[in-house]
């Protein structure tokens, strides 16, 4: 009857009506929500209703963000509850793994027991969870880690560049500017998503050739190369495709 006479059905209007709500009390969403957050989770994404799925999905990440390991442990489980339901989930469930891992990074900082590195620490908080869980925890720390380690020299830029050859003065100007922007920060990130974030920032405002010359006839500021906007352009794409393999790093099946 929805169909026929162009009824909008309970359920939608019931679900746009509480997108509206919800799009002013965002924060902590899903603590309001309790029990029901999962359920209004899986209804939005079969309908389609992208807004809400997001609001919902981005409040869990928050609470698994807390600084509280335990709360933070208890939004996790919940979220892959969920997660673990369909393939449709797939990318939320990526995203969870990866929030909970960098929560706990942050946990170790000052965490009241001895940890002199992530791992040791990572190991007393995962040993609540599951084993399947567990292991893909581990398997996204070591693929990230990985990954880091792949980032800590220039990453090949893109051979459909107009100067892209090994002589070129932006592929120089390129490495020169990766090494220098790696050295800035100080500290280091301690996962490659937070790297790139950092230094797809200072793209922004351009890449410019190093200019190492100090002597009085040359200027020392720092030449923008033809290829910036193009590199600048790369380095987003990076962060979209980091973002939507994430699921990969923690080996969640498509199917």
């Amino acid at each position: 009857m929805t169909h026929k006479y162009e009824f909008e059905s309970l359920l939608r209007w019931s679900l746009k009506k509480l997108d509206d709500h919800t799009a002013t009390i965002s924060n902590k969403l899903i603590s309001r929500l309790g029990d029901l957050g999962g359920r209004l989770l899986i209804l939005s994404v079969q309908l389609q209703m992208s807004s809400l799925a997001t609001r919902i999905e981005d409040s869990w990440i928050q609470d698994i963000r807390s600084s509280d390991p335990t709360q933070s442990q208890k939004a996790l489980e919940a979220a892959l509850d969920i997660a673990e339901l369909s393939p449709i989930h797939r990318r939320f469930h990526g995203k969870v793994y990866y929030t909970y891992l960098q929560a706990i990074l942050n946990h170790n900082k000052s965490a009241s027991i001895p940890a002199e590195n992530p791992v040791e620490f990572i190991n007393h908080v995962s040993s609540k969870l599951s084993g399947e869980r567990t292991s893909r925890l581990y398997g996204g720390f070591w693929s990230l880690s990985q990954l880091q380690v792949r980032l800590s020299v220039p990453p090949q830029i893109k051979s459909d560049f107009s100067c892209s050859c090994a002589a070129s003065p932006c592929l120089v100007a390129w490495n020169e500017w990766w090494d220098e922007k790696l050295r800035s920060l100080n500290p280091p990130p301690q996962d490659p998503g937070d790297l790139l974030q950092r230094i797809q920032a200072l793209a922004l405002s351009g890449i410019c050739r190093v200019n190492r010359r100090r002597d009085s006839y040359h200027s020392n500021q720092p030449t923008k190369v033809p290829c910036s906007s193009k590199m600048a352009a790369q380095l987003g794409e990076m962060m979209k495709t980091f973002n939507d393999t994430l699921p990969d790093h923690f080996m969640i099946p498509s199917e």
